[in-house]
């Protein structure tokens, strides 16, 4: 049901009989008509207007959906725990840094977890994956490429870019390196002398 023209839609070319063929006889021949389907929303109006058009959308194609409007506070917990089941729904995703990769982990299979899991439709495709671990080497390879920063002050190095995985964050495999910023090495401490005149605090720093 995507438009023509999404990287995810196959080619007319590709499936000409299927591009040809009504969205309910396909249902039929899959042997799924009248499957119950559960469809998630939230109660914010835009949200709801779209999951309610999904699921009426799905029972004139002959499947069975069953409307679930969740509290938007909990909303993307509730979908994204494997025990819920979440057969279809919305959700979307706003960008968190400038990289293909934070949207397109959407549907890396080393993604899937039990709970708080963002892969919702538990994308697990072997040449999906592939395509993506290989592009995940081509990134560590300009990162290393960055060289190191050297902080005098701490008498080591550090990686100027450093890419890390919410997976390897999450397992405690990975962490990021940075400079821990301490008074002691970065700044001289201020030499406070405290007099009572009139109510004033008066301080003297070290030159």
């Amino acid at each position: 049901m995507a438009p023509s023209g999404c990287a995810s839609t196959p080619s007319r070319a590709a499936h000409p009989n299927r591009w040809d063929q009504p969205f309910d006889s396909l249902i039929q021949e899959a042997g799924v008509e009248g499957q119950s389907v559960s469809v998630y929303g939230n109660e914010e109006e835009l949200t709801r207007n779209v999951t309610e058009y999904l699921a009426d959308v799905l029972s004139q194609i002959g499947l069975k959906p069953q409307l679930r409007i969740v509290n938007g506070d909990v909303y993307f917990q509730t979908i994204g725990n494997q025990n819920t089941k979440a057969a279809a729904g919305f959700a979307n995703w706003f960008q968190d840094y400038p990289h293909p990769y934070n949207f397109m982990f959407l549907i890396d299979g080393k993604s899937i977890q039990n709970t708080n899991n963002q892969n919702f439709g538990n994308v697990d495709d072997e040449e999906i994956n592939a395509m993506l671990a290989e592009a995940n080497k081509k990134d560590i390879s300009e990162a290393a490429a960055a060289g190191l920063y050297e902080a005098e002050a701490y008498g080591r190095k550090f990686p100027r870019i450093q890419i890390l995985t919410v997976q390897g964050l999450m397992e405690g495999r990975e962490r990021p390196e940075y400079i821990n910023v301490d008074a002691d090495l970065s700044h001289k401490r201020a030499k406070r002398e405290i007099t009572s005149h009139r109510g004033v605090v008066e301080m003297e720093l070290d030159e």
